[in-house]
């Protein structure tokens, strides 16, 4: 269990691109360590249940921080969640 930090926000770039992302849940159990990759095309990702795509994409729209390393992402990336989220202020 790692502890809890919060981290500055998803920076904003030209593609998405994790570099040494560790992906913690807000418990602070970690699910992926040192993710790092570069997506410039449409992917599909896939995976059994429990397996930490959800975990992955709300690193990715910044619903979690990473604990760890550094996400880029473009402005205008759109993320449909499972489950409807709404931020506050």
């Amino acid at each position: 269990v790692l502890s809890k930090q919060r981290r500055d926000p998803v920076v904003v770039g030209d593609e998405v691109c994790l570099s040494n992302v560790d992906v913690v849940t807000p418990s602070g159990i970690c699910l992926m360590s040192n993710l790092s990759l570069s997506v410039k095309d449409n992917i599909m990702v896939t995976g059994v249940n429990g397996s930490g795509k959800t975990a992955f994409f709300r690193v990715i729209s910044g619903l979690w921080p990473a604990a760890k390393g550094t996400v880029t992402r473009p402005a205008n990336l759109l993320l449909v969640p499972q489950k409807p989220y709404s931020y506050s202020g």
